[in-house]
């Protein structure tokens, strides 16, 4: 596995859960097993210092309305709209399987 560093790891939430249109605990789900992944099973030394709580509740997905999705009650809505966390380069996938 490729060095991966604090801000692949928690920038790579918010996108996911966009791109996936996930529920809340599917998304709950997908930060813990990210979280045994990188932690347990990789011993990866930046994973140590993420703070997995505030990523388990502050990129919950946005709520799908009647009206479609809305990303304004997501509680990082402005984190969404960052292009700074967005811009990951390299996909989280590629620096695990590399």
């Amino acid at each position: 596995m490729g060095e991966v560093s604090v801000e692949h790891i928690t920038a790579f939430f918010p996108r996911y859960a966009r791109e996936q249109r996930l529920n809340g605990w599917q998304y709950r789900q997908t930060v813990e097993a990210v979280q045994l992944l990188l932690v347990d099973l990789a011993q990866c030394r930046a994973a140590t210092e993420v703070d997995w709580d505030f990523c388990t509740v502050a990129y919950q997905p946005p709520k799908i309305t009647a009206s479609g999705i809305s990303y304004r009650s997501s509680p990082m809505w402005t984190m969404l709209r960052s292009d700074s966390l967005l811009a990951l380069k390299t996909p989280l996938s590629d620096w695990l399987w590399s």
